[in-house]
């Protein structure tokens, strides 16, 4: 699996194409996947977006100028490219992935009032949490739809240890409002459950918190002033 990280986007290309699960803006639901785009984009309110592109036009466009493999997923967001974090790890022949971009100022609490009551509407966030989650291992229906219960709990349980408020409701939020996880299954070793008794259980749920806690810690040093944006590295990574 290749990463492919500057100011503009993330992107994840694998050798072949992988079994997904994801709420991904362009190519979500259960799918198949030759690579995944995650794109910086300004930030717009509902009432703005008749001045924008359909997303899967500008999707489309830059995944063709980056020669991107199809069929493809794609997600958007306003947070910093700086901010993407990652970790993989190794047990034995079981690998666990987790790669995602992070952004907290669109943070909701779970049941907070709607911000659209437009059955169809989507409301705009100047900052979101899309991440790719994954394993080498072969997951059944069931185990990657465990596998996305368990990076969205593995997420709130981080984001409520660092104690981040949603500024609608002041509860303690459990995520924000556009977030977006996309779940990947290799070709290894056939596995069919892979909830919190299992291992790759434990792997899948270290890797988001990890990850997820390194961005938070940046973030907490950028909210007090101890660090600053344009002072931060922008790496290119290849995950093996």
């Amino acid at each position: 699996m290749k990463v492919i990280h500057d100011k503009s986007c993330v992107c994840l290309e694998w050798e072949e194409p992988v079994e997904t699960l994801s709420s991904a803006l362009y190519g979500g639901g259960r799918c198949k996947h030759k690579s995944l785009l995650n794109l910086l984009v300004d930030h717009n309110t509902a009432d703005e977006y008749g001045g924008f592109e359909p997303p899967e036009i500008t999707l489309e466009e830059k995944a063709c100028e980056l020669g991107l493999g199809k069929p493809l997923a794609g997600m958007m967001t306003s947070a910093s490219m700086k901010s993407f974090r990652w970790r993989l790890r190794q047990e034995s022949e079981l690998y666990a992935f987790c790669g995602m971009t992070v952004g907290t100022t669109n943070a909701r609490a779970a049941g907070d009032p709607a911000d659209c009551l437009e059955l169809e509407a989507h409301q705009a966030g100047s900052g979101t949490i899309n991440m790719v989650v994954g394993t080498n291992a072969s997951l059944s229906e069931s185990a990657m739809a465990e596998a996305l219960m368990l990076a969205a709990e593995s997420r709130a349980w981080t984001l409520l240890d660092f104690d981040v408020i949603s500024p609608v409701s002041g509860r303690r939020a459990s995520g924000t409002g556009t977030d977006s996880i996309l779940i990947f299954s290799g070709y290894g070793p056939e596995i069919h459950f892979c909830g919190k008794h299992t291992l790759l259980g434990e792997m899948l749920a270290d890797v988001v918190i990890r990850s997820l806690s390194d961005a938070m810690g940046i973030i907490r040093q950028l909210e007090a002033g101890l660090i600053r944006t344009e002072d931060l590295p922008l790496e290119g990574y290849t995950v093996p």
